[in-house]
């Protein structure tokens, strides 16, 4: 733990998000931290010029200043200090983005827990004084280098590596004293080092930080690396690597069903977003299905959670077996499933789900016997919404179970 305490300046006009991200740098921590919250931009602004930060989380969506222009603001007024940029699940491009433009990192509401957000406030602070210290001395180079906590590379316009900064533990995915003298396409698979040698030109070219996401197999376990290049002095280069497996895997923990290993309701939701947009851009069909278990509560009490737990993960066993690779499977809550199919028809998606419907039903399930499903369908309609489509499948599937159950719905 440091000895002083880091001043934190959050800009954010969502008082349930700040209150979350409050209580997390207000428990023990790598340091102590002193968090001040304002609403507004303009708030925000009066105190950075009154040196009142060490870094800045910043929502880019405030009241007073909208998208990436909220950051290129804050960093123009006080680019020495580091900023965080804070996103909505939507707002992926933006954040990455921002980062081409001088932000340290960006986090997505919703899926940051205490030690992802601490872990990117030190590195943020540790990579922006490493930064500043290299512009200061370029001899200091490789000592400045070595105290951060990823990887640096030195490289030539032509790709070749001329010096390597390793990290204490990080997972290479071969050995160190190998890449001096190499060529990028000697050390990365030809896509990822044809990416790799795009994004070293074009860092060149505008003399912007680019950023490089690829996946790499050390020990038989697939790791999330993510590239940061920027141009220097002369014809060179630095790379700087990180390792984000584990900010990829907690990602995908906060959009999965711990049960049955699909998406959860979170995930669905954002998704069907992106297939409405995708509809509404280029004209096609889309179908949702809103299904659940007849009877379900009856098996819980005869048998207990445990066989209930059998059962829905046999059913979604089985959903997987009749739905197509294209599709979208997800667990809505409780017996209830949502399917997403592209490019489908109510009519495509009626003879789809009847089909499943009769292979459930002939289905014994271990020591239950036979169960059935109903099932509530509904297609995009001019000027829908990811809800407006689930209010209609959740109507259908009522009135399948309304009708007698183990039936399919169309409204």
């Amino acid at each position: 733990m440091i000895d002083r305490q880091i001043k934190v300046l959050l800009i954010e006009d969502n008082p349930k998000d700040a209150r979350l991200i409050q209580k997390m740098v207000e428990e023990k921590n790598w340091a102590s931290f002193d968090l001040t919250c304002v609403e507004k931009l303009q708030a925000g602004l009066k105190l950075l010029s009154n040196g009142g930060a060490d870094i800045v989380l910043l929502d880019l969506d405030l009241p007073d200043s909208k998208g990436l222009n909220t950051f290129i603001k804050v960093h123009a007024q006080e680019s020495s200090v580091p900023i965080v940029v804070l996103t909505g699940l939507d707002d992926e491009e933006i954040g990455l983005e921002a980062v081409q433009k001088g932000a340290q990192d960006f986090l997505i509401k919703g899926k940051v827990d205490r030690d992802l957000l601490i872990r990117s406030i030190r590195y943020a602070i540790e990579r922006r004084q490493a930064e500043e210290e290299l512009r200061r001395s370029k001899e200091k180079n490789r000592s400045l280098l070595i105290a951060i906590p990823d990887i640096m590379f030195r490289l030539n316009k032509e790709g070749v590596f001329l010096e390597f900064i390793t990290a204490k533990n990080f997972p290479l995915w071969m050995n160190a004293s190998e890449f001096v003298g190499k060529n990028v396409q000697d050390v990365l698979d030809s896509k990822i080092s044809k990416r790799f040698m795009r994004c070293l030109k074009q860092a060149a070219k505008t003399e912007n930080t680019q950023i490089l996401q690829y996946q790499l197999s050390v020990g038989g376990k697939i790791h999330h690396y993510e590239a940061r290049i920027v141009a220097t002095w002369g014809e060179e280069a630095l790379a700087i690597v990180r390792d984000f497996t584990d900010q990829k895997q907690a990602e995908k923990l906060a959009e999965t069903d711990p049960l049955t290993n699909i998406y959860n309701r979170r995930k669905f939701s954002r998704l069907l977003d992106q297939e409405i947009q995708r509809v509404e851009r280029y004209d096609r069909f889309l179908s949702i299905v809103m299904l659940d278990i007849d009877h379900f509560k009856k098996v819980n009490d005869t048998y207990g959670h445990d066989t209930g737990d059998y059962v829905l993960r046999r059913i979604t066993e089985l959903i997987k077996e009749n739905i197509r690779i294209t599709d979208i499977l997800a667990r809505y809550g409780g017996e209830e499933f949502v399917i997403i199919l592209p490019e489908t028809d109510v009519k495509g998606a009626s003879r789809q789900i009847d089909r499943m419907r009769k292979t459930i039903e002939k289905t014994s399930f271990d020591g239950v016997g036979n169960l059935t499903i109903s099932a509530g369908i509904t297609g995009y309609m001019g000027g829908d919404s990811c809800k407006s489509m689930i209010t209609r499948a959740d109507k259908a599937l009522y009135s399948a179970k309304e009708e007698g159950r183990n039936k399919i719905r169309v409204r």
